[in-house]
């Protein structure tokens, strides 16, 4: 029947909006980030270029632009993604991976036990 192919792809995109849903409301610019990068990245190869500004990436992802370009600033630092002029390399899929779980978060501990940014060089 026709119908429940149309029902399995229905519920694949509610769980979808769930889960960006959740993302816009629960996760960090950096999570936020990797996972539109990995949404984009699909199954290709580990060191695929994605052709995006930052500003492109910033409205897919639904942060500002200073913030898109600051959390893959931290991500480059790690050895995740290498932005270039209009595109994207991602060096460590799985890497991206667990940032967007929280696994590997883009902040370090700081002296005190807390949390703080990680620098972003310019």
């Amino acid at each position: 029947m026709v119908s429940i192919p149309i029902i399995a792809q229905l519920g694949d995109r509610l769980a979808e909006c769930e889960q960006r849903l959740a993302d816009a409301s629960f996760a960090s610019s950096a999570q936020r980030v990797a996972a539109t990068l990995l949404g984009l990245m699909g199954s290709g190869p580990a060191l695929e270029r994605i052709r995006l500004t930052h500003e492109q990436l910033a409205r897919l992802t639904g942060i500002t632009r200073e913030d898109t370009t600051r959390a893959l600033g931290e991500m480059a630092d790690r050895g995740l993604v290498r932005p270039g002029r209009g595109r994207i390399a991602v060096l460590d899929p799985e890497g991206l991976r667990r940032l967007r779980s929280g696994e590997g978060d883009c902040q370090r501990p700081d002296r005190r036990g807390g949390r703080r940014r990680a620098p972003v060089l310019r």
